[in-house]
């Protein structure tokens, strides 16, 4: 129709059949058709008119409408990454349609808090590590978070996405943190959370910082050059959990038992899934300690 009103001078209105209609205005850098449409037809994030294909522009233009209201324009939704944890493999629609769609949630939900960047600092995030010693620590921590002003979404991954968590602000500047559950493990979890959670501490608004999508399985550079902000968010992650100088003295980094795991557990009143997942990445050793690690406990608790 776009194509007819431009070669031929067909005016809009008639084209489609409303009263006053004008085209919504074209972004050639976006190519409707390479969003995953079937999949997020599927899941009954967009609602085709017709076929896909043919109907990719007006239904990827309606779900971004719902998803940024706010928003005067479509480039308005599409964030710079900030950080340097992306796989290459990365289908960037993909990941964009699923920024959008967590973006999405928040409105379905408005939080009664609003978000004070200085009363949420590093001793928030211990204080929500700690949570991860309940069994309903995960719910907890959400619950925390919406009474510091914070969003936390569990949206699945679309395919081609390969992506733990990201962390982003809304038009408003309330900080939105969503998470995949990608791996359904508690180590994983709370190390994912306390990770995005940091880069709204550290990064988020500064520097134009706006948008960080984190795949945990890539590892960052190392650049004595330049800033590493993801080693920075690791680093505040891991410090939450267990602090630097009791792990660098702990019986369980130097003989990694059950027993030992279990003590310092118990010690610094945080989940044994916690150590024995750091025990694991400092060691490469991904067999080691795994009846530890709490697999299949956190996706049941968001879908319960």
């Amino acid at each position: 129709m776009r194509s007819l009103h431009d070669n031929l001078g067909i005016p809009a209105e008639i084209l489609l059949q409303k009263t006053g209609a004008v085209f919504p205005q074209t972004i050639p850098s976006i190519k409707w058709d390479l969003f995953p449409l079937k999949e997020m037809s599927k899941r009954g994030w967009i609602k085709p008119l017709g076929k896909l294909k043919d109907s990719a522009e007006e239904s990827m233009r309606s779900f971004i409408n719902d998803c940024c209201p706010g928003a005067e324009t479509i480039k308005a939704c599409f964030r710079e990454n900030s950080g340097n944890r992306l796989n290459s493999k990365t289908d960037l629609y993909a990941l964009n349609a699923w920024c959008m769609r967590v973006m999405s949630l928040t409105y379905k939900k408005p939080l009664l808090k609003k978000f004070n960047q200085e009363s949420f600092t590093p001793g928030s995030l211990t204080e929500i590590a700690k949570l991860s010693f309940f069994e309903s620590g995960p719910l907890l921590a959400q619950e925390f978070l919406e009474k510091h002003g914070i969003y936390l979404i569990i949206e699945r991954n679309l395919p081609k996405t390969y992506l733990d968590g990201a962390a982003f602000v809304l038009d408003d500047a309330t900080p939105v943190v969503g998470l995949t559950l990608r791996y359904d493990r508690v180590d994983n979890f709370w190390f994912c959370l306390l990770h995005e959670l940091a880069h709204i501490i550290l990064h988020l608004g500064k520097n134009n910082h706006r948008l960080f999508v984190d795949d945990m399985d890539v590892r960052t550079p190392e650049d004595k050059k330049k800033k590493n902000i993801e080693k920075e968010a690791d680093t505040l992650a891991m410090e939450s959990l267990i602090p630097d100088e009791i792990w660098t003295s702990s019986t369980a980094k130097k003989n990694p038992t059950r027993k030992n795991v279990l003590e310092l557990s118990e010690e610094l009143r945080v989940h044994p899934a916690c150590i024995a997942g750091r025990i694991r990445f400092e060691r490469n050793n991904f067999k080691l300690l795994s009846r530890f690690i709490g697999s299949g406990k956190i996706r049941k608790l968001f879908t319960a």
